[in-house]
């Protein structure tokens, strides 16, 4: 008997599309994995940003193909194995350090898939540690665009007043 590979626990649609593509991989896999094992969870139009983030963060690593899932993976510091399918993909996880973790879907194969699977989750720990990293730098970037932008202290954004006035309140600075 075949050993089966290891194959994530869960599956999450980011968008409708992607329940064809998650049952066209399971079916690639044929009888090398248990696919009973996968549970894939609710994606559009269930699916809530606040959602997603919650689902995700249960994940140890995240499979993923499509650029926002990947991008809110990695923001919280969830290692990512990203199959690209355009350029958009390979421009940002080379951005982040992380273009090891790509493999672009045209010259995809299960072993490749399972290699880079299984090099993403042994270094699992360092991954995410960079993807802090990473975050942080992004974030004090941010920062910096805003106090060009609205001055170095710009507005809080958790007040309760009306978007408009605030965007009002930032041009009159």
């Amino acid at each position: 008997m075949a050993a089966r590979a290891a194959l994530p626990r869960s599956a999450l649609a980011t968008d409708n599309p992607d329940n064809e593509t998650i049952r066209d991989l399971l079916a690639g896999f044929g009888d090398s994995v248990d696919s009973s094992l996968l549970e894939v969870l609710p994606g559009p139009p269930e699916q809530t940003t606040e959602g997603f983030l919650q689902s995700i963060s249960r994940a140890d690593l995240v499979i993923a193909s499509r650029l926002h899932g990947i991008i809110l993976c990695q923001l919280i510091g969830i290692p990512t194995l990203a199959i690209s399918y355009d350029r958009k993909v390979d421009v940002h996880m080379n951005d982040v350090n992380q273009n090891e973790y790509c493999a672009n879907i045209d010259a995809l194969d299960l072993e490749t898939l399972i290699a880079k699977f299984d090099r993403l989750r042994n270094s699992r720990q360092q991954v995410s540690e960079q993807l802090s990293r990473i975050n942080h730098v992004y974030s004090r970037q941010l920062d910096a665009q805003f106090d060009f932008l609205f001055g170095p202290s710009h507005f809080d954004l958790n007040t309760n007043e009306n978007p408009s006035q605030l965007i009002t309140a930032a041009e009159s600075r």
